[in-house]
């Protein structure tokens, strides 16, 4: 017996198949009630998984049943104790204002080849710095005189913590600040700065020598520390399920690096998919405030309209206080440690840097080296060629060329055996991106579902130069 899915053809699902389906779904249910078992004892109650789940959602509620702020209530009309907190919206906007990714970038000579380098990463670098570090409270942010003997005051009390819209002027002096370029473009080589700053980096800007320009607006909030119980519990248990070979330990690394993340959720656009009033709202004047797109975009079949400014949910877990600390701590973290390469830094990615190795015994006076919490462990220890082409994109090289260890996001650097791509990790060639065609993209491009999906890419700085592989003549 065949069953045909799709589009027919000679091919289909027998019942080995449906078997084997079976068998994974048995297997998964039985995972999934396992999981929420776990997370009924992380929460000290028997709260049931909600769908949609994720480790970010699943972080979020166990530190809500288990790490909530005493003080983040309010008593409501009825008497009743009401778990909430919150803040004027100009607090949370600015903060959002303030809030900037990790920090990745070449610092050497893209495509040359650089000798005897060597990587260090720190362990869980934003969960060390959530058990830490201080953090703006929501219940307690306010305004104040925009001047500079405020900003100084608040940034040397150890009870509060401020954010800023401010011009910081770094001329002659290392740049690490996340500005923009006229295209909107992160540029890490910018050392003036112009916007909202969390106070971490205005106190590292400072610190450096910056000067301030000028303070268009000022907040600040009492402090809190918020994480401490919840990194040190799941950092504990995933170090238990380390020393006993569990590989439930990534999934507990997940966890505990997401959570930050879940304060930053945006808010969500207005979808209408019901035919009906899909047709009422594209008859009327308001259509011009609706984009019209389709689920299956091949055949323009399953439309929906989307508001781009009506918002349907905003998320009750967002505070962009805990978010924007978080990420800013971490800079600045990253930051020292680069300093310290000197002109050794040649390459940096959130929480790691790639240095010459003689800058080692300069960077060990600045980080400690370590398997625990916050410490720093080496990615590459020996020192090797390493050949930087943009972020995300790198390739450690032995002294005959060989290619030791390649990073390139979006690509494939092995073939369909396994084998590693003679053109991989040099992107003055052609790069191959091999992936699997998902759901959406079958229906939008009219690709078979499952089905290989091959595309070619070029990249746009390098493609067609010299390659530097040229050294050793491959």
């Amino acid at each position: 017996m065949k069953f045909k899915l799709g589009t027919v053809s000679q091919d289909g699902i027998t019942d080995e198949d449906i078997k084997y389906c079976l068998q994974d779904v048995e297997i998964l249910s039985k995972a999934v009630l396992s999981l929420e078992r776990t997370f009924q004892q992380w929460c000290h109650s028997p709260v049931p998984l909600e769908l949609p789940l994720t480790t970010a959602s699943m972080a979020y509620k166990v530190w809500s049943a288990r790490f909530w702020p005493e003080h983040w209530f309010f008593i409501n009309k009825k008497g009743k104790r009401m778990d909430i907190a919150f803040c004027h919206p100009k607090f949370n906007d600015s903060l959002q204002e303030a809030y900037f990714g990790g920090r990745v970038q070449v610092i050497c000579e893209p495509m040359e080849v650089q000798e005897n380098v060597i990587s260090i990463d720190r362990n869980s670098m934003f969960p060390a710095e959530m058990k830490s570090q201080i953090f703006p409270d929501m219940k307690r942010c306010h305004t104040i005189l925009s001047t500079r003997s405020n900003l100084l005051n608040i940034i040397a009390s150890e009870n509060l913590v401020c954010w800023a819209d401010i011009e910081l002027d770094g001329q002659g002096l290392p740049a690490f600040l996340p500005s923009t370029d006229a295209l909107g473009r992160r540029n890490w080589t910018n050392n003036q700065f112009s916007g909202w700053l969390a106070e971490p980096e205005i106190k590292h800007a400072l610190e450096l020598g910056y000067e301030i320009k000028n303070i268009r607006t000022l907040h600040y909030a009492h402090t809190i520390r918020p994480f401490e119980g919840f990194v040190e519990h799941f950092y504990n248990l995933r170090t238990e399920m380390k020393k006993n070979n569990d590989p439930s330990q990534l999934w507990i690394k997940l966890i505990l690096n997401s959570l930050y993340g879940r304060y930053a959720m945006r808010e969500i656009a207005l979808r209408i998919d019901n035919d009906e009033e899909i047709e009422e709202i594209m008859l009327s004047e308001d259509a011009i405030n609706y984009e019209l797109n389709y689920y299956d975009g091949t055949n323009r079949e399953m439309p929906f309209l989307i508001s781009p400014t009506e918002l349907v949910k905003k998320p009750s877990s967002t505070w962009f206080g805990f978010a924007a600390f978080t990420t800013s701590y971490a800079r600045v973290s990253l930051n020292k440690a680069i300093l310290a390469c000197g002109d050794g830094a040649c390459y940096c990615d959130t929480d790691s840097v790639f240095f010459k190795a003689e800058m080692l015994p300069e960077v060990l006076k600045q980080v400690k080296l370590g398997t625990a919490l916050g410490e720093w462990d080496y990615e590459v220890e020996t020192p090797t060629n390493f050949i930087a082409y943009e972020p995300k994109a790198y390739v450690f090289v032995d002294n005959t060329g060989n290619k030791i260890k390649i990073r390139h996001k979006g690509v494939s650097t092995n073939d369909a055996a396994g084998n590693l791509l003679p053109d991989a990790g040099d992107l003055t060639k052609e790069q191959i991106s091999r992936n699997v065609v998902q759901f959406r993209t079958s229906m939008r491009r009219g690709l078979e579902l499952g089905s290989q999906n091959v595309t070619i890419k070029k990249s746009q700085r390098h493609y067609g130069k010299d390659s530097p592989f040229r050294r050793w003549k491959k």
